[in-house]
């Protein structure tokens, strides 16, 4: 079975000035928990490599032991020194974050198998107080020299609380103008973590083109919530779906997207005709897997079959084309970064940070990326700033970081006209919901037996009128069609937030190489040359692209350094909602979950 993550990740010390790629084998993540070596501050000491036990720990726990009167010294660690020396730790000088570990027991062995000796010591839980989860090792040997090394484990609070509210705003600058100056409502819903989680953060989760963010985010289905695990980790987590998304809508009666006539009809001719009596389309802009003629097609919304008969169970709800009542797109890709910013000033009001995370998945690449590298709201320069006047910079002081998930890139730059594109309402059937996945036959188990339809339902409860609609008793999701287009190495290479970019490695619905191109394209070091080797990057840049001048859209430079690249096998654009099976696996969805968590928590 070849079921494995591959991490690069862009590691900088003070004395190697260059990109260091780090491969994570099958083995190292069993635990899902990889050892872990000295960091930067520790130059001067040797690195250890650190392993935890357990790797998962109950915070209320911590807190219990946290009372001197309560201490419970059943934390684990173990250290392995390079040259197998762990005989020769001094276990009396090893401090677990700060705090010094018990005298006793402790012991010398050959924990992980490997050959090399490690020393085994006990801590009490209440060194992990204020740790989010990293663990910070320090010590001596007999001889005198010092060594460092960390790992990071999972410290839990639960149990979680979910919650939904709406945040309401006045439309303008639609692309049909009959729907400006609406009350409109965007839905954000809310898994937050135990009220006892210390040190909570929040991430600000937008999802992709036609799944909205809760089933996207927090499918209630075994393990598989993205939301509830981060949230168990004392991240505050906030999906919101922008307008058009089942609850984030107009008001009834005004909104486009509850007229079935406003999904697509057949393509224009390439000669430019229309064969069709109700009017044609142009895709302009939108992905090759958009599909065309959605109000012809017995899959969507046509109950009558090729013989003119009515199709049991398919609730139309059109027997005929219909020519649209709106002629635009739904709204334009800024549209969803100014609905982004209300949300985000609306978490930093709710939760008193300074800062917030922003996970982008999929088409919510972009939005997340144009929130934090757009000059401003503009379209093409002209016209109104759908950014209220909030500059870059402004934006940019809010993130601590940002996540892109199987993020698109680079997308084609005739999506930038709002009126190229002549309809507003997509439809999704249980079968494109289901081609997010790539089943690959090397990868046993990639997708659970219950996950089509647990995904199909989560789908279909946020969105009543399309359950309504189409073939029974499946029926039909909706989403607005919103061209996404500005999202490119002139955007990313102005945001200077550290970025973690995770993407998998089967992945048929985005371009593997588009995670690769986010990584790469970071601020240049300042000023601008033509640098010749890693050697002249200052500290905190690195020499990229990897490997060098490998992609002619971003010349080699010397790059801000704060992007981790983690690229997981057996995986494909469904990463949140599979796993796998057999003796080395490593499955997709608890390892993104861990990764995320530990990347917004520790930056490791």
């Amino acid at each position: 079975m070849k079921c494995a993550m591959v991490e690069r990740a862009d590691v900088r010390t003070l004395r190697t000035l260059h990109m260091r790629i780090v491969l994570i084998s099958s083995v190292a993540m069993i635990l899902l928990i990889a050892p872990r070596t000295a960091g930067a501050a520790d130059e001067m000491c040797g690195s250890a490599t650190v392993w935890a036990s357990p790797s998962v720990v109950n915070y209320q726990t911590v807190i219990r032991g946290a009372d001197k009167h309560r201490s419970q010294p059943n934390f684990t660690v173990f250290i392995e020194l390079p040259d197998g020396s762990a005989a020769n730790i001094d276990p009396g000088s090893i401090t677990l974050n700060g705090v010094p570990v018990l005298p006793e027991p402790s012991g010398v062995g050959d924990e992980n198998g490997n050959g090399v000796d490690d020393l085994m010591v006990k801590s009490e839980r209440s060194a992990l107080a204020n740790s989010n989860g990293l663990v910070r090792v320090a010590g001596k040997t007999i001889s005198g020299s010092c060594f460092a090394g960390e790992t990071v484990i999972e410290i839990l609070c639960v149990p979680v609380e979910r919650s939904d509210y709406f945040i309401d705003f006045t439309t303008s600058s639609m692309p049909d103008a009959q729907f400006d100056g609406l009350v409109a409502r965007l839905a954000v819903h809310r898994v937050k973590p135990a009220p006892y989680c210390p040190n909570v953060r929040a991430l600000v989760l937008v999802p992709g083109r036609t799944i909205a963010a809760t089933a996207a985010f927090d499918l209630q289905y075994q393990d598989y919530s993205l939301m509830e695990r981060l949230a168990m980790r004392g991240i505050d987590t906030f999906a919101f779906s922008p307008l058009g998304f089942g609850l984030s809508a107009l008001p009834s009666g005004s909104n486009p997207l509850d007229d079935a006539c406003n999904a697509s009809l057949p393509a224009f001719e390439p000669d430019g005709t229309c064969k069709s009596t109700a009017g044609c389309d142009s895709r302009q802009g939108l992905p090759a897997s958009q599909s065309m003629d959605q109000q012809g097609s017995n899959t969507y919304l046509n109950p009558i079959d090729s013989n003119g008969e009515h199709i049991p169970g398919h609730n139309g709800p059109l027997e005929d084309r219909c020519a649209h009542t709106s002629k635009t797109r739904f709204q334009i890709v800024t549209d969803q970064v100014a609905q982004l910013q209300r949300v985000v000033n609306d978490v930093l009001s709710k939760t008193g940070l300074d800062k917030v995370h922003l996970l982008g998945a999929s088409f919510g690449g972009p939005v997340v990326g144009k929130y934090l590298g757009d000059i401003d709201g503009k379209l093409n320069g002209v016209g109104e700033d759908r950014y209220a006047g909030e500059t870059m910079g402004q934006r940019q002081a809010k993130v601590a970081g940002v996540i892109f998930q199987s993020s698109i890139f680079r997308p084609l730059a005739n999506a930038a006209s709002p009126n190229g594109g002549t309809w507003p309402l997509g439809l999704i059937s249980r079968e494109d919901a289901i081609a997010n996945f790539h089943v690959v036959s090397t990868c046993t188990g990639q997708v659970d037996a219950g996950i089509p339809d647990a995904l199909w339902a989560a789908i279909q409860a946020g969105d009543q009128i399309g359950a309504t609609w189409g073939p029974q008793p499946t029926g039909l999701g909706r989403y607005p069609i919103v061209p996404r287009f500005g999202w490119n190495d002139a955007v990313t290479t102005r945001i200077p937030v550290p970025a973690l970019v995770l993407n998998g490695l089967n992945d048929s619905v985005v371009p593997v190489a588009r995670s690769v191109q986010i990584s790469n394209s970071s601020p240049a070091q300042v000023p601008v040359v033509e640098w010749t080797s890693g050697a002249q990057c200052l500290p905190g840049y690195a020499f990229k692209p990897w490997p060098p001048n490998s992609d002619p859209a971003l010349p080699t430079r010397c790059r801000l350094d704060n992007r981790v690249l983690v690229q997981l096998d057996c995986a494909s654009h469904g990463l949140l909602w599979e796993t796998c099976s057999g003796e080395n696996c490593v499955d997709p969805h608890k390892t993104a979950q861990r990764r995320i968590a530990d990347w917004i928590l520790t930056g490791k």
